[in-house]
């Protein structure tokens, strides 16, 4: 093995090891959906409402939990951390986020920024199509797309969601147009769609410990369509609520889902910062209309502690498994198959 590469192993091994075990620093920014109180969503999306108190308790004891706000001056004023700095946000606009998650918001004292996509509040019977998609998958019956058929197998159900994910972001037709085409006979379609109402919302603004963020109006792919969405949602939200709607977070938020387009709209739609979901820590003097997140849905205390001690659990398994395989003659580990996302 050529020493280069024994050293990159190590380093990567090192790396790991030494960011799970030291008390980490940086500007973490949590990313949740949804809250359940017994059974998931079908969508994956949902941690439970004690799992969550217990990660907002152990994120205390490793850091600090701040409101989004405060995070975006010191990254602004791109002062170096001295700790870590935790934000916890929620995207969309579910109803249990309310329900379930202000009361632990008040007493365990965690400021929470809600980005809110504005058609779902608006219209209750307009259920978001990765919602549907997974009711769809989980019926059993046959399911068909793009003359291929599906049968009722974990993994024919776990190809078919990821190809009709695919198809229904980034085809830039109309996702109800898509999803009228994927229903199965006799499939019933969900009454409402779990979203918040603007009381609802509106409570949650004087409470204190929400802010309210714009996510658009009915979640698009920016890369693909819909950049008048962004100032549309912004102003729907400041309309209704009566609040500054200061923060952006792009829908799906990966790097394939942001133009360049996308970041120059949030901008010039007066917002003061945007979060994506792209995974990391954030650092001093990053660009704060590209703010990286951490992403968690029914993680166990430990993936969770793991993530925030390393700011970026994918980087971190790349680095320890190319540490192990390194040390076996193996390949180098593909992180993308080994993300559900």
């Amino acid at each position: 093995m050529a020493l280069s590469k024994m050293n990159r192993i190590i380093s990567g091994g090192l790396w790991f090891v030494s960011r799970a075990r030291s008390a980490p620093k940086g500007y973490a920014i949590l990313l949740y959906h949804r809250l359940h109180e017994k059974d998931p969503c079908p969508s994956g999306l949902s941690v439970s409402a004690g799992e969550f108190e217990r990660q907002m308790e152990l994120a205390a004891r490793l850091g600090r939990v701040v409101p989004l706000s405060d995070m975006v001056s010191m990254v602004r004023g791109r002062r170096s951390p001295d700790r870590l700095y935790i934000a916890v946000t929620f995207d969309d606009g579910y109803e249990d986020v309310l329900s379930l998650g202000l009361p632990l918001f008040r007493r365990l004292s965690v400021p929470v920024t809600f980005f809110i996509s504005t058609a779902f509040i608006d219209d209750c019977s307009r259920v978001p199509w990765w919602d549907e998609l997974h009711g769809i998958a989980a019926t059993g019956r046959a399911l068909g797309l793009d003359g291929i058929e599906y049968g009722p197998s974990r993994e024919e159900r776990k190809e078919f969601i990821c190809r009709a994910s695919l198809k229904l972001k980034y085809s830039g037709v109309d996702p109800r147009v898509v999803m009228a085409g994927l229903r199965p006979a006799g499939y019933k379609r969900p009454e409402s769609n779990g979203f918040a109402d603007w009381e609802g919302l509106r409570k949650a603004a004087r409470s204190g410990y929400v802010e309210m963020g714009g996510h658009t109006v009915t979640h698009p792919a920016l890369s693909i369509s819909g950049l008048s969405e962004i100032s549309e949602g912004k102003r729907r939200l400041e309309d209704e609520l009566g609040v500054k709607v200061r923060f952006f977070s792009y829908p799906f938020g990966e790097k394939r889902d942001i133009s360049q387009e996308a970041v120059i709209a949030a901008r010039k739609a007066g917002f003061l910062a945007a979060v994506t979901s792209q995974s990391g820590f954030n650092r001093a003097g990053d660009d704060l209309m590209r703010l990286r997140r951490i992403k968690f849905s029914g993680e166990r205390r430990a993936d969770f502690e793991t993530n925030l001690r390393t700011g970026d659990i994918k980087r971190g398994i790349s680095r320890a498994y190319s540490f192990l395989s390194g040390l076996g003659g193996a390949g180098r580990f593909d992180v993308s198959r080994a993300d559900g996302a």
